[in-house]
This record gives C-alpha cells, sequence and structure tokens, in this order.
C-alpha cells in the first residue's frame, strides 16, 4: 500500500507513512468500540457480516481508486501517474482504506466470539441429551481474538475433543493450507503489476467468501446470549480497583513507546528495503524475504516465551517479556540507525542524491538483523502485555483488556505521525535541513532512529522502575 502512495501518488514516503500508520492505528483502536457494541447486545453474527461486507466494499474500492478503473467514466488519462489521480480517485481511496479498517476490526472482535456462540449452543443442547461435557473457559479463547486463524482451531480442537474424536490430521492440513496460502501470496503479489488487480483479485476472493458466509447462515437463529445474560462494563469504585488501575498507567506508556517503533518497522524500514539489492550472485530473492523472516522470528520468538513461562513460571513470564520487548526495541533501532548510516555513505559515493528511484548498490541482507529483532519486539508484546495487564487488573476490566492492550498499540502506532512531525520541526530549527524529505535518498532517517533508540532504552528503564515500585508495594 505505501509503495502505491509513493510510486504512483508521487508523495513523500514521510506521508505515506503517515497514511499508513493511521490506517493501520485505526484497525487496532476500532475493536475496542465494536466490543462494547457487541457487548450492549449487538450479536457477533451482525457484526461478523458487516465487517465482512466492509471489508470486500473496501478492497473493491481501492481497486476502482486506480486510474484505469473509472478512467473512461470520468475522462481523465489511465496512467499510473500523480497526474491521472484526481479528487475523487483520492476520495474512493480513503473511503475504500476506512472500510478495510472497519473489516479487519470487526473479524477480530467476532469471528472467534460467533464461533464460539456456537459452539455454546451446541453444549446446549447436549445438555438435553445428557451427554458428557468438559467445560471450557471462554478466557482462553478471548486471548485469540486477534489470532482469529489459532482461534478458530482451538474451538475446532475443542468441539471435537468434547464429541471424543480427533482432529490432528484436519487441523495439520488446516494450518498447511493456511500457510501455503499465505507464502505464494506473499511471493507472487509483488509480480501483479497492475494495482487495480493488486486490490481487484483479493476483493474478488473476500466477496466470494462473504457470499459464502451468509448462504451458509441463513438458518442462523443468534446467539442464546440475551442482553440481560452480558456482561455490562461496570467501572467499580473500591479503592484498591482504583490503585490498581493507576498503577497501570505507567504499563500503557511503555506499550505505546514500543508500538511506535513497530509502525517505524511497518513503514520506513520496508521503504529501506525496497530501493536495496536482493540478489546474491546470480540468485535473486523475493521481495517478501524480510517479511517471512520477520513472520519466523515473531514464530521463534513466542517459542521462546513460551518455554520462558514453563521453565520460570507464568508469574514473571509477562513482565520479563515485556522488558525484553523494550530492549529488541532499542537494538532494533540501533541496527537500522548503523544499516541506514551504511546506505547514505554509499548513495553519496555513487552520485545517487538525485536519483530517488536508482536501486542502491547495497545488498538488502544488512536490515536482517532489524528485522529480526523487530519481530522480537512485536512477538514479546504481543504474547505478554495481554497476560500482564490481565494478571494486574481489577475483575471487572479483565475482558475489555482483550481490546485495550491492541487499542493501546493503535495509539502508539498513530503517535508516531506526530512524534516524525515534531523531530522534523525540531530538526529544521536554525535554518537547517529536516531529516526527513521527499524521498529517502535525501533524508536522514539515521539520526530519527537513533532517537528511537534512546526513547526505547529509557522505556526499558521506565518500566524496569515501574516494575519495582509495583512490587515493592505488594
Amino acid at each position: 500500500m505505501q509503495k502505491y502512495l509513493t510510486d504512483v501518488w508521487k508523495v513523500g514516503f514521510t506521508h505515506a507513512a503517515g497514511i499508513m500508520n493511521v490506517y493501520t492505528g485505526l484497525t487496532k483502536l476500532v475493536p475496542f468500540i465494536l466490543f462494547l457494541f457487541g457487548d450492549f447486545g449487538v450479536d457477533n453474527y451482525w457484526i461478523l457480516l458487516l465487517s465482512s461486507i466492509a471489508f470486500s466494499s473496501g478492497l473493491g474500492f481501492l481497486s476502482m481508486s486506480t486510474p484505469p478503473a473509472l478512467h473512461k467514466l470520468m475522462h481523465i488519462c489511465a496512467n499510473y501517474q500523480p497526474n491521472c489521480i484526481g479528487h475523487t480517485q483520492k476520495a474512493i481511496f480513503y473511503t475504500g482504506l476506512a472500510l478495510t479498517a472497519v473489516g479487519v476490526s470487526g473479524h477480530n472482535v467476532s469471528l472467534a466470539a460467533f464461533a464460539l456462540d456456537q459452539l455454546e449452543r451446541s453444549q446446549v443442547v447436549d445438555k438435553t441429551s445428557n451427554r458428557q461435557q468438559s467445560p471450557q473457559p471462554e478466557e482462553d479463547i478471548s486471548k485469540l481474538q486477534f489470532q482469529p486463524v489459532e482461534a478458530m482451531m482451538e474451538l475446532v480442537k475443542r468441539q471435537n475433543q468434547r464429541n471424543g474424536s480427533s482432529i490432528s490430521g484436519l487441523r495439520s492440513l488446516g494450518v498447511i493450507f493456511v500457510l501455503i496460502v499465505a507464502v505464494i501470496a506473499l511471493i507472487a503479489l509483488p509480480y501483479i503489476h497492475p494495482w487495480k488487480l493488486r486490490f481487484g483479485i483479493p476483493a474478488i476472493f473476500t466477496l466470494a467468501a462473504t457470499l459464502l458466509f451468509i448462504q451458509g447462515s441463513c438458518e442462523y437463529q443468534g446467539s442464546r446470549l440475551g442482553f440481560s445474560d452480558r456482561d455490562i462494563i461496570r467501572f467499580r469504585t473500591q479503592s484498591q480497583e482504583r490503585r490498581v488501575i493507576i498503577c497501570m498507567l505507567p504499563v500503557w506508556i511503555t506499550c505505546i513507546i514500543c508500538s511506535v517503533v513497530t509502525s517505524v518497522g511497518n513503514t520506513y524500514f520496508v521503504e529501506q528495503a525496497s530501493h536495496l539489492n536482493y540478489k546474491v550472485g546470480k540468485l535473486k530473492f523475493p521481495d517478501s524475504t524480510l517479511l517471512l523472516l520477520y513472520e519466523a522470528a515473531k514464530l521463534g520468538f513466542k517459542r521462546v516465551y513460551n518455554c520462558m513461562k514453563v521453565a520460570g513460571g507464568r508469574r514473571y513470564a509477562p513482565a520479563t517479556g515485556i522488558a525484553l520487548a523494550t530492549i529488541c526495541s532499542a537494538l532494533c533501532c540501533i541496527f537500522a540507525a548503523i544499516a541506514e548510516t551504511h546506505g547514505i555513505h554509499v548513495i553519496r559515493s555513487d552520485g545517487l542524491i538525485d536519483k530517488p528511484n536508482e536501486k542502491i548498490p547495497m545488498t538488502v541482507f544488512l536490515l536482517v538483523p532489524q528485522f529480526f529483532l523487530l519481530g522480537g519486539l512485536d512477538s514479546f508484546y504481543e504474547n505478554s502485555v495481554a497476560e500482564f495487564l490481565n494478571d494486574q487488573s481489577p475483575p471487572s476490566m479483565k475482558k475489555y483488556l482483550v481490546y485495550l492492550n491492541p487499542g493501546l498499540s493503535g495509539l502508539g502506532i498513530m503517535g508516531s505521525v506526530l512524534s516524525v512531525h515534531l523531530v522534523g520541526k525540531i530538526s529544521e530549527k536554525g535554518g537547517k535541513k529536516s531529516w526527513f524529505q521527499h524521498d529517502l535518498n535525501e533524508s536522514h532517517l539515521n539520526y530519527y532512529y537513533w532517537v528511537l533508540a534512546g526513547l526505547s532504552a529509557a522505556n526499558f528503564l521506565w518500566f524496569l522502575l515501574t516494575a519495582l515500585i509495583q512490587t515493592s508495594f505488594k
């Protein structure tokens, strides 16, 4: 998406990164709002249906925002050039982004919850037939709300365990199928050059999935949970719970700062990689190589975190995980600054400052450490923060933390836009050139990475001090 903005719209990479960070932040903030709708009585089925329609429509709007889609109707040129992008195309594009953000958010909120409702309905039927059941806590599923595939597989496992059958083969096939589709999509997408098709093909597939979902749920009768059975948010006024909430505020600050670095990885790191050389000798690696490495690193660090819980006990694992996330954040920014400094020297020595579209003669694998550590940051953050807040929070807030935690991440990602603006303004004081220019070749992202490295180091010390103070009060 960011590449579309920089290559077709010809906006500066800072502007494009800002647009994408606002979008990503919305996908993490909107779920909390949608969850409140569900909590006050809106059925998960309707949230899931509307979010599916919104996501399919959003991708369709993105496809229509490309110049070739409406050039005959709008009487404009069909080339992927900025002069072929009018106000109408921009409005359609932003509408598409908003709709896809709502679609992603709705799926995160309702997909696993909807499946859980169906499992509970089937358990009610089993009670009438006196079938033996093994109750499963809903909390375990709620922790997977932002991992829909894992949540659905866990539900299938529970359903089959309740029926006394094994799903090892089914689960394995499902995981393998999802992984194969994801890998093929990541590898094939860069080779689909018309942006109309890049947006249009996913739109067609998601539309087909939405229609199949509608057809398969024609006889749906609604959740067995009524409005009176749902827990409505109630903020208790006991002094102990107020104290716990106040003690959680410093941890929220830590989460927001970690998310600022995450947003940089999803935007500036990717933009850096797109200008480097993916060849090793005569062998050319696909453009998605570093993204695959990032996902592999997340899985690897997740295993490390799970081993920490087994070896050191669940009590200390969440706090240790957050500390490791802040350390990965600082190291990631340091390696990014070193790689960017080397890149700037190569650009100047080869006279590429005024040639932003030229490939920089530098191997992309110099960015491996920062993508690897970015995977560590996101993995430790996603797996430890929710457990830490859940352990520290009062009972009345526990189920809301599933969505509050990503909401804090969304605030940090959108806050990165403000941080770039402030750092840019400060850097150009005294008549100096801003660190952020229209393209990467003229910018000094290495300075910004060093600022983030210092901020991340301070964040680690802040969390360490906060943890020590909280421990001393217990």
